[in-house]
Order: C-alpha cells, then sequence, then structure tokens
C-alpha cells in the first residue's frame, strides 16, 4: 500500500508496515508447514504430532515477540517526547539513561504476564489503541504465550499455577503423575487465526494513527483500504478451518 500521495508514508508509518509485513510472512510460512507436516501421515503418531506442534509454538512466539518489539522501537525512535513521557510516568529510575538504553528498555516491555498489562500500557501510550482487539483473542493469545513458557519453562509438566491460569481447560490432562498439555489440532488453527487477527488489528490501529496524525484527508478511503488488506489476510487463515469456522474450544 503506498501512502505517499498523501505525505503519510514516513519513517514512522513504513517502518511499522515492513514489521507487519515481515510478521504475516512468517505466520504464513508457519501456516504453510503446518499443513504440509499434518499431511504427511504423522497423525497416527500422538507423540509426533505433539512435538510438531510444540516446534510451532515456539516458533509464532519468537515471530510475534520480534514484531512487537519492532512495533515499539520504532514508535519510540521516532517520537522523543512520547519516550520521555513513558519513563517519567513509569520508569522514573531509567528517566536519564541514554536513548539506545531506553529503547532496549521499553522492547522489554514486550511481556505477556499478569495478563499482558505492560503492552497493553505502552500501546495505549504511544497510538492510544487497546492492544487485544476483543476479549477471545486476548483470551487464546495469553493462554499460547503460557504454553510456550510451560514449553520452555517446564518441558511440559507445569504446576498448578500454570493450570490455574490457562483458560482454554481442553488442552489439559493429567499423565498420572503430572499435569500435562496435550495441543490438539483444534487449539493450533486458533492460535494462528488469533495471531493474525492481533497483528492485523494492530496495524490498521497504528496505521490509522499516523494517518490521522498527518490530517489527511481521505482518511476514510484508507480506513477502508486497510479493512479489506485485514480481511484479506484473515481470510487466508481462515482456509485451515473446516467449513471456514473457528473451533468452539473455549
Amino acid at each position: 500500500m503506498n501512502f505517499a500521495e498523501e505525505n503519510v508514508s514516513g519513517s514512522d508509518y513504513s517502518e511499522h508496515g515492513e514489521a507487519f509485513q515481515i510478521f504475516n510472512s512468517e505466520l504464513l510460512k508457519i501456516k504453510k508447514y503446518f499443513e504440509e507436516t499434518q499431511n504427511l501421515g504423522i497423525k497416527k503418531d500422538r507423540e509426533l504430532v505433539q512435538t510438531h506442534c510444540e516446534l510451532v509454538i515456539i516458533a509464532l512466539h519468537i515471530y510475534l515477540e520480534e514484531y512487537l518489539k519492532n512495533v515499539i522501537k520504532y514508535a519510540s525512535e521516532n517520537d522523543d517526547d512520547l519516550t520521555e513521557k513513558y519513563f517519567q510516568e513509569y520508569k522514573k529510575g531509567d528517566a536519564q539513561t541514554q536513548k539506545e538504553v531506553k529503547i532496549k528498555l521499553l522492547e522489554s516491555e514486550v511481556s505477556f504476564s499478569k495478563n499482558a498489562y505492560k503492552l497493553k500500557r505502552i500501546f495505549h501510550h504511544f497510538f492510544g489503541i487497546e492492544f487485544f482487539p476483543n476479549q477471545e483473542t486476548e483470551k487464546v493469545i495469553l493462554d499460547f504465550n503460557l504454553v510456550r513458557n510451560i514449553l520452555i519453562h517446564t518441558n511440559n509438566k507445569p504446576d498448578k499455577n500454570y493450570i490455574d491460569q490457562i483458560n482454554c481447560k481442553r488442552i489439559v490432562y493429567n499423565d498420572g503423575k503430572n499435569f500435562r498439555i496435550n495441543l490438539i489440532n483444534d487449539f493450533m488453527i486458533k492460535v494462528m487465526l488469533k495471531l493474525a487477527k492481533l497483528s492485523v488489528h494492530l496495524q490498521q490501529k497504528i496505521s490509522m494513527h499516523y494517518i490521522l496524525k498527518k490530517n489527511s484527508p481521505n482518511s476514510e478511503k484508507y480506513r477502508m483500504i486497510l479493512e479489506n488488506m485485514g480481511n484479506a489476510i484473515i481470510g487466508i487463515f481462515d482456509v485451515v478451518m473446516e467449513d471456514s469456522e473457528e473451533p468452539s474450544i473455549y
């Protein structure tokens, strides 16, 4: 999408657009990998399916974290005033550090702990937007993050503290000795779709933030373009759904 004619193609917008495109390219790559490996006959081997899904979860989390850190990095690099205000309000102890250090500290705000309150705070501060598009997307993404932490930090042997935080109880079972996470196909599909919806939501809201900031006379036209683009991206992920419906697992 080219906004040059409306003078909204400065580095602040274009860098966010590039981060969005990279993330969605990685999502599509993982989607293709997921579908291709599912078609290799591994469904009969439950342990192999589980390992395959665990690798997908970890890769998706890496891509999401990189995307969000880039969005925050570009925002802070292009708005010194908002960066300073953030530190004055939320991180006074680091307010006198150099800009490069501040950017790294802001990137560390990419955390889903405590219901992602830091992410919600920083996206509202820099863009005036809600981080999650709706409550269901929030539940799925928080579960996705919890599952990743369980795999990385407990080797899929979560304690009760982890289990109590999970919204989707269908993926939890007890093998007689430990709680385990069973990465069922419906959960994996749900995660990929909600990640796509989250990225589209953020890109639409951030893009409109910069378009309105530039006082574009055609802001409504570009809002429609962004909406159509988002629907097209989400439509790609809907293809993995049986009968184009989201699995009802929550």
